[in-house]
């Protein structure tokens, strides 16, 4: 099997080419990397934050102390004795 040369510098990138025929990159997991490896430090929109978790989100808290954290936001209603989760919001 033969590599494939790179069109940027004309070298032969050996491992490049056997990756690429390795890795299934519509894969829900070679998505994800290619959103992390694009996304901007400043970007506006949906960041991934937690490989393991993409669902996770920036919440802003406004104190000085503690102005960010990660997770989900979740609303719980408690009606008498019994608590039940009325929304949450994933990403």
């Amino acid at each position: 099997m033969q590599p494939r040369e790179r069109r940027e510098t004309g070298e032969k990138d050996l491992f490049r080419s056997r990756l690429d025929q390795i890795i299934d990159m519509k894969h829900p997991l070679a998505a994800l990397a290619r959103r992390v490896r694009e996304q901007k430090q400043h970007q506006c929109g949906p960041k991934v934050y937690s490989l393991h978790a993409p669902e996770i989100e920036c919440i802003g808290k406004g104190n000085a102390h503690r102005p960010y954290e990660f997770g989900v936001k979740v609303s719980v209603a408690t009606p008498s004795s019994t608590a039940r989760v009325a929304s949450s919001s994933p990403t």
